[in-house]
């Protein structure tokens, strides 16, 4: 079986496999409990639900051999309906969504790749799989450091040699026992030296050993936090409307050159619910959903310079109580 001849066919950048052995349910422990005290509890709710998996994955599975962990990077859509959306006219509040939005997909395509290698896999013989592309409780960024795909990048991600950190990562648990093989680390500008996207993002998000600081995320606020937002939070969210690539972007390794797109707030908050829903479907913006899209257009507005009058006229097109929310929390100056 020539694994390395699979993965390549199958789209991936960078391969590694683990072996049971090699993971340390009590590493993982003090990782999650360090991360729990930091602030982050309740943020993200298949943390709190399913830690005991978490800190175990072979545990959780026991019929499990061998970890296949891949790192790669979704294709650009030249054709995605994200950019039918209302661009800036240069009157009105401007909202940004991240670059990568318009690749495909990233659980549509690392799910693909999986399958690709799971076909090479059950031709050698393997029975029984999981595919996990940030669908399932696993530790996928722990996983990538100890084998050698990556570091701890001070944002929080994993750095990829040659690729900087806005990459991707999958699992595969197979019940086949496979070599183990790690990848390797060589960096010509070391993370510790040089801490730019530390100082890059605008929410202080990342603590001084690289723990996020979820709620103070932007990419957090804008697609995890599904409640109305405050004054505070709308000025903490700025104009980001989906996903935030300001701490992965600068880093000097980067290759992925992705710019934002720029989308007409007040158009944006004038469509119809279906037909922006119409217009995310298929892309991973859907993961936040149309309100939640018109709530932080909403707060670009307000922290751009919304007025008592434009407060008025967008509350009475309003008909979600989240949006409605948000834009009555508006303060002027």
């Amino acid at each position: 079986m020539n694994l390395e001849c699979i993965c390549r066919e199958a789209g991936v950048l960078k391969w590694a496999v683990l072996c049971p052995e090699e993971i340390s349910s009590d590493d993982l422990r003090r990782h999650y409990d360090h991360w729990l005290k930091q602030g982050n509890g309740g943020a993200l709710s298949y943390v709190d639900g399913r830690l005991a998996t978490l800190i175990d994955p072979f545990g959780a599975r026991p019929w499990a051999k061998s970890l296949l962990i891949i790192v790669f990077r979704p294709e650009k859509l030249s054709d995605s309906p994200l950019l039918r959306l209302p661009v800036p006219t240069g009157q009105g509040a401007v909202g940004r969504i991240a670059g990568y939005a318009l690749r495909e997909d990233y659980h549509v395509a690392g799910k693909r790749i999986l399958e690709r290698i799971k076909g090479g896999l059950a031709a050698c013989g393997a029975t029984q799989f999981e595919l996990c592309v940030d669908t399932s409780p696993v530790p996928e960024k722990y996983l990538a450091k100890v084998a050698g795909l990556g570091v701890g990048a001070p944002n929080s991600l994993v750095r990829v040699s040659g690729f900087g950190c806005r990459v991707y990562l999958g699992a595969l648990f197979v019940d086949l026992e496979l070599p183990s093989h790690h990848g390797s680390t060589e960096f010509a500008v070391d993370c510790a030296s040089c801490l730019k996207c530390r100082r890059a993002c605008p929410n202080h998000a990342m603590s001084e050993d690289g723990t996020l600081i979820v709620r103070a995320c932007r990419s957090w606020m804008a697609s995890e936090w599904r409640g109305a937002l405050t004054w505070a939070q709308q000025q903490a969210l700025g104009c980001t409307l989906f996903g935030c690539s300001i701490c992965s972007s600068c880093c000097p390794e980067d290759t992925l050159g992705d710019e934002d797109l720029l989308v007409d707030c007040h158009a944006l908050l004038r469509m119809s619910t279906a037909e922006l829903r119409r217009l995310i479907a298929g892309t991973t913006v859907e993961h936040a959903g149309p309100t939640l899209l018109k709530r932080n257009a909403a707060a670009a507005v307000g922290v751009q310079g919304g007025t008592p009058e434009l407060q008025k006229e967008l509350l009475a097109i309003c008909n979600s109580p989240v949006v409605a929310e948000t834009i009555r929390a508006w303060r002027f100056t």
